[in-house]
């Protein structure tokens, strides 16, 4: 998860907003996952602390999601204007 959050913010940087998102969702897929083993284990509260990032993750990517769309629209009409 180390390496998926270090691109995350990589993406960030970089402007790249649509891996940034999909790195988000891909963060949370892999919190489900380790739910569904902590809840296996009868771990309730490493269940609980991966549920709230699983929310937070998917609330981000949706966020990126939406923001690749005004960050191409906004770049992409100062380009035609120039």
């Amino acid at each position: 998860m180390r390496i998926v959050e270090f691109l995350t913010n990589n993406a960030i940087v970089e402007k790249r907003y649509q891996d940034a998102a999909q790195y988000y969702w891909m963060l949370a897929a892999e919190s489900l996952r380790i739910i569904k083993d902590a809840n296996e284990k009868k771990d309730q509260k490493k269940a609980k602390k991966y549920f709230t990032d699983y929310e937070e993750y998917l609330k981000l990517a949706e966020i990126y999601q939406a923001y690749q769309l005004v960050h191409k629209f906004v770049e992409e009409s100062y380009r035609s204007v120039i």
